[in-house]
């Protein structure tokens, strides 16, 4: 089963020593279209934390796009989209330290072979 919320207590404990526990995206029940379609996670990465503990950055699908890089707010829950999907390709968060994110992004490449008389 997949979480469609982000909710603290599906991160380890340490991250999030003596936050209280609340929902912090509303579960998106019928995505519309170019909007939030709602988190896809199991739990957030242990260090997803940014700019003095006030976002959580993390990576979740978009659509059919692929994965894409989200900065939600611990504020107000504003999910802020920092990465483009699609034709470009997919990104995942490697790490987050202070106000750096490491993210690496992939996508496909045609190539033509050459011919097999080399």
């Amino acid at each position: 089963m997949l979480v469609q919320a982000v909710v603290a207590s599906s991160v380890e404990e340490d991250v999030f020593e003596g936050v209280v526990k609340e929902t912090l995206v509303s579960i998106v029940q019928e995505p519309e279209k170019d909007v939030f379609p709602g988190m896809y996670r199991r739990r957030l990465p242990q260090r997803s934390l940014a700019m003095n503990s006030s976002f959580v950055v993390t990576d979740t699908p978009w659509y059919s796009e692929g994965w894409c890089v989200v900065c939600i707010s611990l504020v107000d829950g504003t999910v802020t989209r920092l990465t483009e999907g699609g034709a470009e390709g997919s990104c995942k968060v490697l790490d987050v330290w202070e106000d750096f994110v490491l993210i690496v992004c992939t996508s496909l490449s045609i190539v033509l072979v050459p011919s097999s008389n080399f």
